[in-house]
């Protein structure tokens, strides 16, 4: 899993140490410490309520309906303003479309059409690609040739942070093959609770028990801890085990917890 997380992230150009690895499920933070080895990010976290987060994940998620149109939409390269005048009105008409659905069904579900807010965007390739890919974009409207040329660059950089620059063929025109509207309405969210940071170590109720634990071939006396006694500003040193009822933290040799004011636990 380690392999493949690095192996996602390098393939897209991207730097291993400009990101945060979350480790959830009732499973991620008891293989946190094998996921992340010899791997540089910029931190890796995990929470008391990791096996729970997905539908804390569900829970934060917008209030959002998402709205597709199947076009046939080409735009070969060297078009004129006339030629990209009708393809503005083709997308206008699409999304103005999907607007209409979108309202009527969310309405049915008691949201007002003034509480709406919409994004907009298409799936397009360059002409002779079999594989369509995702563009967002600013703005859901589409009137003349520059609103044109502006969609064609949106898919220009969308390209280009999936692919090196010199993948691109402009040359070859392009084709828009989908269009969408995401609905998105407002939700009551819940509020992180910020605690009081108090000292590094950890309180005396935390402590369970002292376990000898084979780790990578060798025996080590594993602290045991308590995750619900454990505070904010907590220093946990391993070789340690955190364990909850949801959940187990495994800290080997040489690696630590630090709880930070909003009870996230920070794997260093």
């Amino acid at each position: 899993m380690r392999d493949a997380a690095k192996s996602i992230l390098v393939s897209k150009g991207y730097n291993t140490g400009d990101f945060t690895m979350m480790c959830y499920g009732g499973a991620g933070p008891v293989h946190m410490w094998g996921f992340t080895q010899d791997f540089e990010l910029a931190d890796v976290i995990t929470f008391p309520y990791a096996a729970a987060f997905s539908a804390f994940g569900g829970a934060c998620a917008e209030y959002l309906h998402r709205y597709h149109m199947g076009v046939v939409i080409t735009i070969p390269n060297g078009s004129d303003d006339e030629a990209k005048e009708k393809v503005a009105k083709d997308m206008n008409d699409a999304w103005r479309s999907l607007e209409e659905k979108a309202v009527a069904e969310m309405a049915s579900e008691g949201i007002p059409e003034e509480d709406l807010e919409y994004r907009y965007g298409f799936y397009g390739r360059y002409m002779g690609q079999l594989e369509s890919f995702e563009t967002l974009l600013d703005v859901g409207t589409a009137k003349s040739a520059e609103d044109v040329d502006n969609i064609i660059a949106a898919f220009e950089e969308m390209y280009t942070n999936i692919y090196p620059d010199g993948a691109r063929f402009p040359d070859a025109g392009y084709a828009i093959t989908e269009v969408f509207v995401q609905a998105v309405a407002p939700k009551a969210m819940p509020e992180i609770i910020e605690h009081e940071i108090e000292g590094a170590e950890p309180p005396k109720s935390a402590y369970v028990a002292t376990r000898e634990v084979s780790h990578e071939g060798e025996f080590y006396d594993f602290k045991v801890w308590q995750m619900s006694e454990l505070k904010a500003g907590n220093i946990v040193h391993g070789p340690a085990i955190i364990r909850d009822p949801m959940t187990t933290v495994i800290i080997p040799p040489k690696k630590r917890i630090e709880i930070d004011k909003y009870m996230v636990l920070h794997y260093r």
